[in-house]
């Protein structure tokens, strides 16, 4: 399997160096252009929410990002250090007896599987992406 791995600062200016490690590795990988979009896509969104939501704003603290390649799968790791967001934990305290004004279609089909794990200092959102092929 190909790897490429590097740790960041969690700076939005940084992101530029984040954006480079993933057109590298889809070059490596052989992924066609559409594929590399949605790579870059998906890591766009984890880095700038770590930044943005997780800490704040910019700061020095790092962020991990792993990928990996074979045959038709790809594998994307991402750690950070940010505090861990629970969605669960927020749907349950949020107002339920307001009305939705703009309902968000939230369905599992459109998303990639993932996981996340924890340890200790370190949240791990772990994607493996078999569901695009056109590799």
């Amino acid at each position: 399997m190909m790897r490429l791995s590097r740790t960041f600062a969690a700076r939005l200016s940084a992101f530029s160096e984040v954006e480079a490690l993933l057109r590298e590795f889809a070059l490596d990988a052989g992924l066609c252009h559409e594929d590399s979009m949605r790579l870059l896509l998906i890591v766009e969104e984890l880095f700038t929410n770590t930044v943005r939501h997780g800490h704040g704003g910019d700061c020095d603290a790092p962020v991990d990002v792993t990928l990996g390649a074979a045959a038709a799968h790809l594998e994307l790791a991402y750690e950070d250090t940010a505090p861990q967001y629970d969605p669960l934990e927020a749907a349950r305290q949020a107002d339920v007896s307001s009305p939705l004004e703009h309902p968000a279609d939230h369905s599992r089909a459109a998303r990639p599987d993932s996981s996340v794990r924890t340890r200790p200092g370190r949240t791990s959102c772990s994607k493996c992406s078999k569901w695009w092929d056109s590799r």
